[in-house]
């Protein structure tokens, strides 16, 4: 049986967002969102200039896509591990509502009033295997230590009875839906003899009939490993494919840069090759006709 409070499911309409539905009130609130209905957003426009706000993002790549839009802003710091942040300057900027990784958030916590509204974005990481315990643990405590008075959780992929281990009371649960009329095909394809570049002839040829149709079509292929995507983007380049590659390397190239400015990828490339950074909360607003197909790539 669950811990959960009741799921409160609202729709949304096309011209609403999280906040003509949510109601913060004291205590944690757990939000269940689907990507696109303006998560973000409705912390960094609707709750920062009301509150002080504490968000906090798993990757370097979520808070810079932030700091891109939202860099203009006087009330915001923009917190990440390239920063080299002096300890003297720390409580002054903790005064400011702050934008950062999880792993920063120890470096404040000294200088945070229990008034401050705590957000954790991409909240399924704190019972995710695959994230640093480190960062996490820090956050956790002062979670149960109730030194805020009201907490976020924000998620679109939530599980709920692996979020319950955690050991989090849930005074309010939300489950935002919006209708959309875009239909997802997944294929999944098992090769007799498994080999991490045979995605290669099937994706060549894809591009290869959309350069023949006239098409200005992207095809994005996720895979975990830069060596490989490297290797990868050498074999299309020979066929005159324009490649783009986004991992942690490449995020302070101009082109990464003007992605994460943009929100979009430029449909130039006829190739994207993304490791892990891309998986979640980092917005991408191309059209449907603009992405050919995503390709994820590995038994795991």
């Amino acid at each position: 049986m669950t811990n959960l409070p009741k799921k409160q499911i609202k729709h949304l309409l096309s011209n609403q967002n999280l906040a003509d539905v949510l109601d913060i009130q004291t205590g944690n609130t757990l939000i269940r969102a689907n990507t696109g209905t303006g998560k973000t957003w409705y912390v960094i426009n609707k709750l920062m200039p009301l509150c002080h706000v504490v968000f906090l993002c798993p990757t370097v790549g979520q808070v810079k896509q932030c700091e891109e839009i939202y860099g203009d802003r006087s009330d915001i710091a923009f917190i990440y591990g390239d920063k080299r942040i002096p300890k003297d300057s720390l409580k002054s900027l903790a005064k400011k509502n702050l934008v950062m990784t999880y792993d920063q958030f120890t470096r404040f916590e000294t200088f945070l009033s229990q008034e401050s509204i705590l957000v954790i974005d991409e909240c399924q990481k704190l019972y995710g295997a695959g994230y640093r315990d480190k960062a996490i643990q820090p956050i956790l405590k002062a979670i149960k230590s109730q030194k805020f008075d009201r907490c976020l959780f924000l998620t679109a992929t939530l599980t709920e009875p692996l979020f319950e281990k955690l050991g989090l009371h849930v005074s309010q649960y939300y489950d935002i839906q919006k209708k959309t009329e875009l239909e997802r095909n997944i294929t999944l394809i098992k090769y007799t003899k498994p080999h991490i570049l045979n995605v290669y002839e099937n994706v060549l040829e894809r591009v290869l009939k959309n350069r023949k149709l006239n098409k200005n079509k992207v095809v994005i292929i996720r895979l975990n490993n830069i060596s490989i995507s490297k290797q990868l983007k050498v074999m299309f380049e020979k066929h005159g494919c324009k490649v783009m590659l986004i991992n942690r390397e490449e995020m302070a190239n101009q082109k990464c840069h003007d992605m994460l400015s943009l929100e979009k990828i430029d449909c130039d490339y006829e190739v994207v090759l993304c490791t892990s950074i891309m998986d979640e909360a980092i917005n991408l607003h191309n059209a449907d006709e603009e992405i050919d197909s995503n390709h994820i790539i590995g038994q795991h």
